[in-house]
């Protein structure tokens, strides 16, 4: 056999195993099944990089809706077509660049029987049965359902009075500290003002504690407290400091926010009004897009104001958009789901399960917010404003009535008086005569036959011109900029593309005299 023949052969040869990858499925051949067959692979080989605690490439094996839409690269699965499919291109070793999966020391490789099946596998049509769909749960404390503990057992039964007071007990126990003197009335009641409100309890509510002898007298104080306006303040702050609220723009210019103060008012309001936390959310989220929304409704989407806001010179205003819209994001994801979403703004999450893919998913929910600045009076000052505007109306509408008037009993006839004047005294344009051009840096100037004026000589890249005419009178004046075919691109202007840039025009009027000299005498 020569050279020529063999080379066909290989071809051929190639040939045809291309054909089997993606030939139509056999009926006589044994269906694989997935649970029995496919699964365990995954388990073992594939669960350590894509499962639940990892999911390299925003990629997880371990739930059927996942593996259909893919990772960071795309579907991995093209049912019936094996030979299309990432899953089996990466793990039968088909793809130089991006190698054999599992790569060496990360996971059990895959012998040529188990690459078979899921070749057989993906050529009947990928079957995956739901009841097989029981994903893994991730083994990070923060994803573990809460669960009621059972109390600690202690030693000494009669101290504390709630559940919480038996952890704490139990932990002095184990440490050999016995629990600290029961706080005065007057300490208490200090320390509740101080955690709830940040401030001291005035004089009087100290001596009315102090001579309250009813057995619910601290629970009266607790409700009291909280009842505070100051309550608000207090802990509207922490929620402020998730929202990065501020009262300026931040960046070097720095300007202030006249007007920040209105959501900051809003939280520690929500919070007076011991407002539901669904509402709290959904009216900060998108308050604006609520049915019949107040202007309170739409004060609370102030939230998404609350990011960094460059106003230097020079700007990209796009690029300033997108950090917004990026802040939005993750500042959402850290506060409501209590996770570092940011760190799947480059690359899918190392530890959370959140891909790269699903960061811009919920990315494209912010993408869209249009920054508009809306008139939001407070309930009073709306109430002074409907007080001011009916004294204004009363007194307005005299003139309104003789408006009314004057259009329907008088504007016909004088707007028929002026169509006739104007038309008797109609204004034209005029080329002048007499016309005196200069330049300052040596342009000269050519008339055309047309009366027009054509820049000839040097070309400077900025030039001052002079133009002097002299009419018996002016109302106006037009500077007409016409192409030529001696211009650069034919103009009007003398640079290469034949563009110019009129910078500035000055007009100066000077009446003209004649001087008569009289003969001596």
């Amino acid at each position: 056999m020569n050279t020529r023949s063999l080379l066909l052969l290989g071809f051929i040869m190639g040939f045809a195993a291309t054909l089997s990858v993606s030939a139509a499925p056999n009926e006589d051949e044994t269906q694989v099944d997935f649970v029995e067959s496919i699964q365990p692979i995954l388990k073992r080989s594939c669960y350590s990089c894509h499962a639940a605690d990892k999911q390299e490439g925003g990629l997880r094996l371990d739930h059927r809706n996942s593996v259909l839409i893919g990772g960071d690269s795309g579907p991995i699965v093209v049912k019936h077509r094996p030979a299309d499919s990432l899953m089996f291109q990466l793990i039968a070793g088909l793809d130089e660049d991006r190698g054999r999966m599992p790569p060496a020391g990360e996971g059990t490789p895959l012998t040529k029987q188990q690459i078979g099946l899921f070749r057989q596998w993906i050529q009947q049509g990928a079957n995956w049965p739901e009841t097989a769909d029981v994903v893994q749960s991730s083994s990070h404390w923060s994803f573990q359902p809460i669960q009621l503990p059972e109390l600690p057992k202690v030693k000494n039964k009669r101290w504390g009075r709630t559940a919480i007071d038996r952890f704490v007990l139990a932990g002095l126990e184990e440490r050999g500290i016995a629990p600290s003197p029961e706080a005065s009335r007057s300490t208490l009641l200090r320390r509740l003002y101080f955690d709830v409100l940040g401030l001291l309890p005035p004089p009087n509510v100290v001596r009315e504690f102090l001579a309250d002898t009813r057995d619910d007298a601290y629970q009266i104080a607790v409700e009291r407290v909280l009842a505070s306006n100051h309550y608000g303040e207090r802990w509207g702050r922490h929620w402020l400091d998730l929202a990065r609220y501020a009262d300026s723009d931040g960046y070097e210019k720095d300007r202030p926010r006249p007007h920040a103060w209105r959501y900051r008012d809003w939280v520690i309001n929500a919070l007076n009004a011991d407002m539901p936390f669904d509402q709290f959310t959904v009216e900060q989220l998108a308050g604006d897009l609520l049915p019949n929304a107040t202007v309170e409704m739409k004060v609370a989407t102030g939230f998404h104001r609350n990011t960094l806001h460059n106003t230097e010179g020079g700007t990209d205003k796009e690029e300033d958009r997108v950090k917004k819209t990026v802040d939005r994001t993750n500042t959402f994801g850290a506060i409501w789901m209590g996770l570092t979403v940011g760190c799947s703004q480059c690359h899918s999450h190392k530890y959370d399960p959140i891909s790269h893919r699903e960061y811009y998913q919920l990315y494209s929910f912010f993408n869209d917010i249009n920054e508009q600045d809306i008139a939001a009076p407070t309930a009073i000052e709306q109430v002074e404003y409907a007080k001011v505007e009916k004294v204004f109306q009363q007194s307005h509408q005299p003139f309104v009535d003789a408006v009314q008037q004057y259009t329907i009993n008088e504007l016909p006839a004088a707007l028929e008086n002026w169509l006739t004047d104007e038309g008797a005294s109609q204004h034209t344009w005029v080329v002048p005569p007499s016309v005196a051009i200069s330049s300052k840096h040596g342009t000269r100037f050519k008339k055309l036959p047309d009366a027009s004026w054509l820049a000839e000589g040097p070309n400077v890249s900025s030039e001052v011109y002079t133009i002097t005419v002299n009419v018996p009178s002016i109302s106006g004046f037009r500077l007409e900029v016409l192409p030529d075919d001696s211009l650069p691109a034919k103009g009007p202007g003398r640079a290469d593309n034949g563009n110019f840039v009129l910078t500035m025009v000055t007009a100066e009027i000077r009446r003209s005299y004649t001087v008569v000299r009289r003969p001596r005498t």
